[in-house]
């Protein structure tokens, strides 16, 4: 018993014994192992969630540029899609509305009372072209009243969104939309208006332009053209007789008519008569004297003028027969004697702005064209 309580007094004794000189370097380099391990783990685990942050951003910007060059391939294939419906578009006009435009081939315009409506050709089975559809009409109020009337007539104030397409000589397309009209339901129309005109265009769509896939509606809109806004550029061919032995430039695309004794040229727009004519006689058969007093026979108060003209190197007389009961009835003849054969060159007793303003009116083209420029190229052949 008593050997026990002596070791337990050493053990206490040793356990009391504070650290020599030799012993606390180790003690100090164990606690500074432990410190350095526990730095380390710590600037690693501070790194992973670096990197697996800088990773997730890394992702992210490319997935971002992922869409962006998806979003960029989308539209330019909608663009190439835009620009092939467009190419070589047919032409359309509509003389009662006053309207000239383009559109795609695979697209149809169908006449409505006092409008137009103008879609893909399947839009009667196909729901996603009947979506494009859009409907053109004329419109006489000014914009700011036709929006106030609208405004109106849903009953409420129209908080609308709109942008100018175009501005240029005096045309301006403006695109309005607001996205809950009558019944909360979306529309948009585009107002076009010519400060040279007495009215506009008001065209609605049934669809957002950018709701639904690539939209041909903006192009085609960017084409509306008002009366006189177009000057057609003409090119001429040249019409050749070689048994009446003479040669004239007629309009490219003009109709034709041939006689025995005479050849007549017309548009094909005025598919009603020739416009102008040549007609040729043998001496024999018909004098100047003769042709002079045939013109305007029917009127008792016809005025006649000539002069003598050169055409090229053919000297002619140029006969003008007008009457006063008839303003707009204006016959300009050239007679040309050649050989044995006597030339008649006629203008249809028509005023040159009178066929340029019925073309316009069928065609909703403005022309400039001449009677001096037919008449005047007017050639004997050698």
């Amino acid at each position: 018993m008593e050997n026990k309580d002596q070791q337990d007094i050493q053990l206490d004794q040793v356990a009391s014994v504070p650290p020599t000189s030799k012993s606390l370097p180790k003690l100090l380099l164990f606690i500074g192992l432990v410190l350095i391990l526990v730095a380390i783990s710590i600037s690693v685990g501070v790194q992973i969630g670096k990197n697996q942050a800088s990773g997730q951003k890394l992702q992210g910007a490319q997935n971002k540029t992922n869409n962006l060059m998806q979003d960029t391939l989308k539209q330019e294939e909608e663009d190439l899609e835009v620009q092939a419906e467009l190419i070589d578009p047919i032409e359309y006009s509509n003389s009662e509305l006053g309207i000239w435009f383009k559109y795609p081939k695979s697209w149809s315009v169908i006449p409505l009372t006092k409008a137009l409506m103008v879609c893909p050709s399947d839009y009667s089975t196909n729901e996603e072209s009947a979506r494009e559809c859009f409907t053109i009409e004329k419109e006489t109020r000014s914009f700011a009243k036709y929006i106030a009337d609208l405004e109106e007539s849903v009953g409420f104030k129209i908080n609308f969104n709109h942008s100018m397409l175009r501005y240029s000589d005096g045309v301006a397309i403006y695109h309005v939309f607001n996205e809950r009209g009558r019944d909360n339901k979306w529309f948009s129309i585009s107002y076009i208006t010519d400060m040279k005109a007495d009215f506009s265009f008001v065209v609605t769509s049934s669809t957002p332009w950018n709701d639904y896939g690539y939209h041909l509606e903006p192009q085609i809109l960017e084409t509306i053209r008002f009366p006189g806004q177009i000057v057609e550029v003409v090119d001429w061919e040249t019409y050749s007789n070689i048994s009446a032995n003479f040669s004239i430039n007629y309009p490219v695309g003009w109709r034709k008519v041939e006689s025995p004794n005479m050849v007549g040229f017309g548009p094909q727009a005025i598919p009603e008569d020739v416009t102008w004519t040549v007609l040729f006689y043998n001496k024999s058969e018909k004098t100047i004297t003769q042709v002079k007093a045939e013109i305007g026979k029917q009127f008792i108060d016809r005025e006649q003028t000539e002069e003598t003209i050169i055409l090229g190197n053919i000297t002619a007389t140029k006969l003008v027969t007008t009457t006063d009961e008839y303003p707009d009835w204006y016959s300009v003849t050239i007679i040309v004697e050649g050989g044995d054969i006597l030339y008649v060159i006629g203008n249809g007793a028509q005023k040159d702005i009178g066929l340029n303003q019925m073309l316009l009116e069928r065609t909703g083209k403005e022309y400039n064209l001449s009677f001096e420029d037919f008449s005047s190229s007017f050639r004997l052949n050698k």
